[in-house]
């Protein structure tokens, strides 16, 4: 089974040119595709957080597992949803009393 490329060294090789490239574009197509790899990146993390969130983790406890400042990643995430188990009725993502603020 292949495994999946290690993200930093896809970020390495689009920014320092290691991928082989030549064209004029070569910089602005480096941008476009750091660009997407970020926004995937961006919506997996989001998706993690939130199936945390469900499984009634703390903005906390998620923080420190993501190396995150809880109270910045619940100004970043709190506003989306929280997914439900059967995936139907979602509710806002509120903290705990007391928790996340």
């Amino acid at each position: 089974m292949a495994t999946a490329p290690d993200p930093l060294r896809l970020f390495d090789s689009l920014a320092l040119g290691l991928d082989g490239a030549a064209s004029p574009k070569e910089p602005l197509q480096r941008v476009r595709e750091a660009a997407r790899l970020v926004a995937k990146a961006h919506a997996r993390l989001l998706r993690v957080v939130m199936t945390a969130r469900r499984a009634g983790c703390s903005w906390r406890h998620i923080g420190t597992a993501a190396g995150i400042p809880y109270q910045s990643l619940h100004r970043k995430f709190s506003r989306h949803p929280v997914p439900t188990a059967a995936g139907q009725g979602n509710t806002p993502a509120r903290p705990p009393q007391g928790e996340g603020k």
